[in-house]
């Protein structure tokens, strides 16, 4: 597995683990899910299908422990390009197989999952490897961009001005 970012509250229990794993799509360890996100491989072999390995990949992760709830945006060139042939929000094919990913017209997937949050309170953000990183080393393979942690759970229109503000940095148009 590849640890994106880990929150740990120094007692031992890491919590909220957000990974890419060896599937590679997104989920959470504590609480568990997986990410309904498609697996980040290339199917550029198929007519209209992207190649996730060579894209810059725009994610908001939001951690809301009053509402028990996780939230994942992701964007990237492609998923924009959707939205924009389609002039709004659209089922993208991703895969060029006619396996569809909504999106909305920013180019972005959204995703809520309702889950049961028992930590929320963390001491350490950890970035690009899990907080146990010597005894269960699961560091990022992959590159990792601008981060930007923040003490409140952003709102749609706060992850899409982000998104928009950042694209230029990561050459998506």
């Amino acid at each position: 597995d590849s640890a994106l970012f880990d929150f740990y509250d120094g007692t031992g229990d890491y919590q909220e683990t957000f990974y890419i794993n060896s599937s590679r799509v997104f989920y959470s360890w504590d609480p568990g899910h997986t990410f309904g996100y498609p697996s980040l491989q290339d199917y550029s072999g198929n007519p209209g299908g992207v190649n996730f390995e060579d894209e810059w990949i725009f994610i908001s992760y939001g951690i809301n422990d009053t509402s028990n709830e996780l939230t994942l945006y992701v964007g990237c060139q492609s998923s924009l390009d959707a939205a924009v042939a389609a002039s709004g929000a659209t089922n993208w094919d991703y895969d060029g197989l006619g396996t569809l990913l909504p999106v909305d017209e920013y180019g972005l997937y959204k995703e809520t999952a309702s889950v049961t949050i028992t930590e929320a309170s963390f001491d350490q953000f950890i970035i690009g490897q899990n907080a146990d990183g010597v005894t269960v080393p699961e560091g990022a393979r992959c590159q990792i961009g601008m981060v930007g942690v923040f003490g409140v759970v952003l709102g749609d229109a706060q992850v899409v001005a982000n998104w928009v503000g950042s694209r230029s940095t990561y050459y998506i148009t």
